[in-house]
């Protein structure tokens, strides 16, 4: 009886983290044609938080902020701390650097990302920091954070009105806030995106985030084996544990089917409430897509809608 009143209490949680959302959101007001935010439902208003929010994520209260243009850093072992930055991005030619209490957004300028881990370097953490476009500008940000090098820790880090919150296909994410992008034409648009497995054969944690894409298309969580240039990459050693999931396309890509001849494998997603707060179906074509519960060492155990009713794959 114990164990089914914490798993309600935690549920509600999420679902009033997400209404909580939609309803200050209100329409989105990017471009018309179905795309956005679903009707505000009623909130409800439990005693207890049990995912990320804007409370305890992001730049703390009271830390003053300088503010700075883009740079890059290029000393191994760096701290970079307590910086607003505008119209540039951070980007790290080093190993084991730290960014934090940074918040990155853009006035007039579009952005690749506005953090960038590079090619050949490794041990980045971004951590207490707040990444967003500017909604009233006319350019966009469309990474929050790209990571093009080697492992990456991201956690209690807010990332919204961008294309893509996180880009990587190894590393650690962990209790961040990661919403409401921002749509311009073209976009393919997911809150963490691997777009392929790790090259390097390192793993990928998401784990304790409130990740909700308030657009109908791609997803909140995206693990593809496609690498771009036809190119495949299998999606492998991945663990997506005790997160709040909402909205996109599909709410979550699973790493692919061994029937389409794809080659998943210890694809882990245990514990995670997934949300009808945004879409009916948890996203606006359902839940999850190219999940294969029958691959090699993947797991998918414990998810729950936000009802508490057990949410199993199609």
């Amino acid at each position: 009886m114990l164990v089914l009143c914490v798993v309600v209490a935690v549920v509600a949680a999420g679902v009033a983290a997400v209404s909580a959302l939609v309803s200050r959101q209100g329409p989105d007001p990017g471009p018309a044609g179905g795309r956005g935010v679903a009707a505000a439902p009623t909130p409800v208003a439990p005693a207890e938080r049990a995912f990320p929010d804007a409370g305890t994520t992001g730049v703390p209260d009271g830390v003053e902020l300088i503010p700075s243009g883009g740079f890059a850093v290029r000393e191994d072992g760096a701290l970079i701390e307590d910086l607003l930055v505008v119209d540039g991005a951070i980007e790290v030619y080093a190993d084991d650097v730290t960014i934090r209490n940074v918040r990155v957004t853009n006035q007039e300028q579009m952005l690749y990302w506005g953090v960038a881990q590079r090619r050949g370097f490794s041990g980045l953490v971004v951590e207490n920091s707040e990444i967003f476009g500017n909604r009233e500008s006319s350019e966009k940000i469309s990474a929050g954070i790209y990571n093009h090098g080697g492992m990456i820790t991201v956690r209690r880090v807010e990332i919204h009105s961008v294309t893509d919150a996180i880009m990587t296909s190894h590393g650690l994410i962990e209790d961040s806030y990661l919403h409401s992008p921002r749509y311009f034409d073209g976009d393919h648009t997911d809150m963490i995106q691997a777009v392929g497995g790790s090259r390097e054969g390192l793993p990928l944690e998401i784990r304790n985030n409130t990740i909700i894409n308030t657009e109908n298309q791609t997803s909140a969580v995206f693990l593809s084996d496609e690498a771009g240039g036809g190119q495949q990459v299998p999606v492998q050693n991945v663990l997506v544990e005790h997160n709040l999931l909402a909205g996109g396309g599909y709410t979550l890509y699973g790493g692919g089917l061994v029937a389409d001849g794809r080659d998943p494998r210890d694809i882990v997603i245990r514990d995670n409430v997934f949300s009808r707060q945004v879409w009916p179906d948890g996203g606006y074509w359902g839940p999850v897509t190219y999940f294969d519960p029958a691959a090699p060492g993947n797991e998918w155990s414990g998810n729950v809608w936000d009802d508490g009713s057990p949410m199993r794959p199609g």
